[in-house]
């Protein structure tokens, strides 16, 4: 019996493997065709397509618990840098994702191009004048999913991740093009209100799309060659005469609820030329949302194109785009936005206020790029309004609370995995009186292990291991307690680290430390480390127990006990403070 392979089955298992092993990141639908696609696309250019389906069914197939082989981890991490290529690099969009994977050493790119939203017809035109040839491979992405096409002797194979098989061939282009507008990517138009709640929209398709009744189909297209023939000639179309052939500003594609336009591709494609024409023919966008969808893609010459389209003098929408960039980490975006003398003007009388600051600092913290939130706190310092703001501002704009986030600044830019942007914001806080004290850097270095990110944890304990002395050192890792479960689902290194460190851990959990160093256990901690295991998972699913609070509650009844031995050595201090750093805002 064939093995399913399509993605609801292929992320079903990596996430709860991801989950299991409490690694931070997680598969979705609108993400993960994508990096299935990027990386198939390079199997097929080495021609290792065969292979590429044997892992996609290992991994259809194996178990929660399953430690993945090394081919396979690997085959993983390319699917994950593919997936989210922003998060190694703050350059990179997901059109950008083929740039994450190399053959031989050398980085994949695209060789051409192109996206719109047109009729079939048109569509079924640009790829007979495209004319893709065997050796090569198209990735395909429209609002939400993406696939990969290749040229074979029988017409078009088309690897989709939703294929239950993994692949269909088509004839021709008139088929494909069918095959894409309706099955794959599902641009019904408005009919599909009707049609829709009725579950007839694709079986209706043969008849209402000769007719047009289901809209145009926008998607965006990349031919991707081995690096080997880089240098080869190969004509492609010029993609300003297929928009000056093609080009309808103003037209929408619908897929379900959601609509994509022409702007969006030609953003996509950093298409000066194409974003010009568009507003030729007439195109009425708002020029604020192509902005933030600019500074969202990291795309600087349409950005700097549509920046001089801007009518509006009101900060409030002059300075979202500015939050795009920051939230996205995308400091190109961001310089091109300041040399604009509208949205400098903006960013001087508006961002840098004191009002502003903490979401503006907290927005460059998510997007995890350092150099930007270097330069948020320094403008804040340095032209901050109505007057610069002090070391001791920007340190409680750091630690404030936010009950959205669970956390402050700090657990914002652990949760972007940036150590760089985490380290930057405890040196700030080092130049104040609210320098983290031992609760405090408790909290952060369990939070750390919980997202089970090695390099957050090195940060924290290294920070403790220099700044604290002996005695708290000790009470801070005593007070950390690991459940089996736990300790299973921790990388490592990590564990190995925290060992050195003084933390303590149960018969069991040494036991399941020792399996990951693959060394024997006995058949009794074997039989303690499974009834542990049920233990956890009763704690955790009933009594939803928090790690963070237990080791905080740990630490705080040593500290106690120290406390009532000094008490009567030590008088009560009667100073009082309004502002209480690990607590502001706090329920």
């Amino acid at each position: 019996m064939p093995v399913e392979i399509h993605q609801s089955k292929v992320i079903n298992n990596l996430n709860n493997y991801l989950k299991w092993h409490n690694l931070p990141v997680r598969m979705n639908e609108s993400g993960i065709c994508n990096g299935l696609a990027s990386v198939y696309a390079k199997y097929v250019l080495e021609g290792r397509q065969d292979e590429f389906m044997e892992k996609l069914s290992q991994i259809a197939t194996m178990t929660t618990r399953a430690e993945l082989d090394s081919h396979i981890n690997h085959f993983v991490t390319e699917i994950v840098l593919s997936f989210l290529p922003q998060q190694f690099n703050k350059e990179l969009s997901q059109s950008q994702s083929i740039e994450t994977l190399q053959i031989d050493g050398k980085k994949l790119s695209s060789s051409f191009d192109f996206g719109m939203v047109t009729s079939d017809k048109k569509w079924i035109s640009i790829l007979q004048e495209l004319q893709l040839r065997e050796n090569e491979a198209l990735i395909v992405r429209s609002l939400n999913h993406a696939i990969t096409i290749t040229k074979e002797k029988d017409g078009y194979k088309v690897y989709d991740p939703n294929y239950q098989s993994g692949f269909r061939i088509f004839p021709d282009e008139k088929s494909l093009i069918h095959e894409l507008h309706h099955n794959v990517f599902r641009y019904t138009g408005q009919l599909a209100q009707i049609t829709d709640p009725l579950g007839i929209t694709q079986e209706l398709s043969s008849i209402t799309a000769p007719l047009g009744l289901n809209g145009p189909l926008g998607m965006g297209i990349q031919v991707i060659r081995h690096p080997s023939l880089i240098d080869t000639p190969r004509e492609f179309p010029d993609v300003n005469v297929l928009y000056n052939q093609f080009l309808d500003p103003n037209q929408i594609a619908q897929s379900g609820n959601r609509r994509v336009s022409n702007s969006l591709f030609v953003i996509e494609a950093d298409n000066v030329d194409a974003l010009n024409l568009m507003y030729k023919k007439g195109f009425d966008g708002d020029p604020i949302d192509l902005i933030c969808t600019a500074c969202g893609l990291n795309k600087t010459k349409t950005l700097a194109m549509l920046l001089d389209k801007v009518t509006t003098a009101d900060d409030s929408k002059l300075g979202i785009p500015f939050l795009a960039a920051l939230g996205c980490g995308h400091e190109e975006a961001f310089n091109v936005l300041l040399s604009n003398s509208k949205f400098k003007t903006c960013f001087e009388n508006s961002i840098i206020l004191e009002k502003n600051a903490l979401k503006n600092i907290k927005m460059a913290a998510v997007g995890g790029n350092e150099v930007l939130l270097e330069r948020m706190i320094s403008s804040y310092k340095s032209i901050g309004k109505p007057t610069p703001l002090t070391d001791v501002q920007i340190a409680e704009k750091i630690l404030t609370y936010s009950p959205e986030d669970k956390g402050d600044v700090i657990k914002s830019a652990m949760d972007s995995g940036s150590t760089a942007c985490v380290n930057l914001l405890l040196k700030q806080l080092d130049k104040t009186q609210y320098k983290c004290d031992e609760k405090q850097l408790l909290t952060y270095l369990t939070q750390a292990i919980k997202s089970n990110q090695p390099h957050m944890v090195n940060l924290f304990v290294d920070k403790i291991k220099k700044e604290m002395n002996q005695e708290s050192q000790h009470k801070i890792f005593k007070a950390i307690e690991m459940s089996t479960t736990a300790v299973e689902k921790t990388d490592l290194s990590i564990l190995r680290q925290l060992k050195e460190s003084g933390v303590t851990f149960s018969k069991t959990a040494e036991g399941v430390i020792n399996q990951k160093e693959q060394r024997p256990v006995g058949l009794l901690l074997k039989m303690g480390i499974m009834l542990h295991q049920f233990t956890d998972f009763i704690k955790e699913t009933i009594f939803q127990s928090n790690e963070v609070q237990n080791n905080i509650r740990n630490f705080m009844k040593a500290k106690n006990s120290v406390t009532e031995l000094k008490s009567n050595a030590t008088p009560e201090s009667n100073e009082s403070s309004e502002f209480t750093p690990s607590l502001i805002n706090r329920p």
